[in-house]
């Protein structure tokens, strides 16, 4: 759901919506991004599998792997030097790019991005 409903990515978009895709239980230095939205999904060992177990054949497995909680935050934005970025999690396949709010989350981030051009 969106931290900030009011920023331009979330333009026309309800203040949450669900969108079924991989997650990655990565770290987010959130002091060093501003965080538009959050995960209600549990970004801990428990709810993810090892990348590495699965590259050597045991998919969907945790034998032995642990990791600290990761971050929930799956939409963020930070300026690069002159340049604004967006940073959206998910994406990983057609299921999702063929949710129109995750559509419209991409199409506003570009205009986002453009406006900020401006700014330059």
């Amino acid at each position: 759901s969106a931290s900030d409903p009011s920023h331009p990515l979330f333009n026309g978009l309800p203040q949450s919506f669900e969108i079924e895709d991989e997650t990655y239980l990565m770290e987010v230095f959130e002091d060093s991004v501003t965080p538009l939205a959050r995960s209600s999904f549990d970004y801990s060992d428990r709810s993810t599998y090892s990348l590495a177990l699965a590259m050597t054949g045991e998919r969907r497995s945790n034998r032995g792997w642990s990791r600290p909680p990761g971050s929930n935050v799956v939409v963020w934005t930070r300026q690069a030097g002159n340049s604004p970025l967006v940073y959206i999690q998910p994406g990983h396949d057609a299921k999702t790019f063929g949710n129109r709010h995750y559509r419209q989350l991409v199409l506003n981030s570009l205009d986002w991005v453009i406006s900020q051009g401006d700014m330059w």
